[in-house]
């Protein structure tokens, strides 16, 4: 009865879960169960990019964010279960996008398309204080299913596709407090749809994702910031 696929998942306290879909669901580790949860907001599927942020003092906060995600485009539910629509920014509507929390309680949401279109703004959400900022022309180009992890100072935006439906064979790196662009360097293998994950040397690993023929890469590539 609550078979779903490529649908958001997010911690929300220790042991507990909310998943994505129609309805939302609550897992909770401790007692093995699985609930719907119809009194929450729609949260999107395979739309919505999730993160959990701290706002300081270890308090989570889960951050469903894409089309479909409530009506704003911005869901929060913290640990003690309060769950709240965001009054954000009309492009947090947007698909094929990323999202990173970064260790100060801020969290970059960036890339996708709203509309078909790919936009080059970014939001700064800082969901302890119920604050949602638009930054306009982040991206020099503006991609969808790109590859987003932050590192060393840098937020890394790698490969995804255009407007034109291209592959973007660069990777855009961007300031992570200001979000000012520092550097385009070129990919090993340009790919859409891969992930980017910061490793514990500062390096930042993008694995998977396909190529401009549709077939899956099985290069592993590594950025390291200076």
């Amino acid at each position: 009865t609550v078979a779903r696929a490529a649908a958001p998942i997010a911690l929300v306290r220790g042991e507990g879960f909310i998943v994505g879909g129609a309805p939302p669901l609550v897992i909770d580790g401790l007692t093995r169960t699985l609930t719907a949860a119809p009194s929450l907001p729609p949260l999107a599927g395979a739309a919505a990019s999730v993160v959990v942020a701290t706002d300081g003092v270890d308090a989570l906060h889960a951050l469903f964010v894409g089309d479909g995600s409530g009506t704003s485009g911005v869901v929060r539910i913290a640990a003690d279960g309060a769950t709240d629509e965001a009054s954000a920014p009309a492009s947090a509507r947007r698909t094929g996008h990323g999202a990173v929390a970064l260790g100060d309680g801020r969290v970059i949401i960036i890339g996708g398309a709203v509309g078909g279109a790919p936009v080059a703004s970014a939001i700064v959400a800082s969901p302890a204080s119920h604050l949602y900022v638009e930054q306009p022309a982040v991206l020099d180009t503006p991609r969808t299913n790109a590859a987003i992890a932050a590192s060393g100072g840098v937020l890394v935006v790698a490969g995804g596709t255009d407007a034109s439906g291209a592959i973007v064979p660069t990777a855009e790196l961007l300031d992570l407090t200001t979000l000012a662009h520092r550097a385009t360097v070129p990919m090993v293998v340009p790919r859409t749809g891969a992930v980017a994950r910061p490793l514990d040397d500062g390096q930042v690993l993008i694995v998977g994702g396909t190529d401009a023929a549709g077939a899956p890469v099985g290069v592993v590539e590594l950025f390291t910031p200076r």
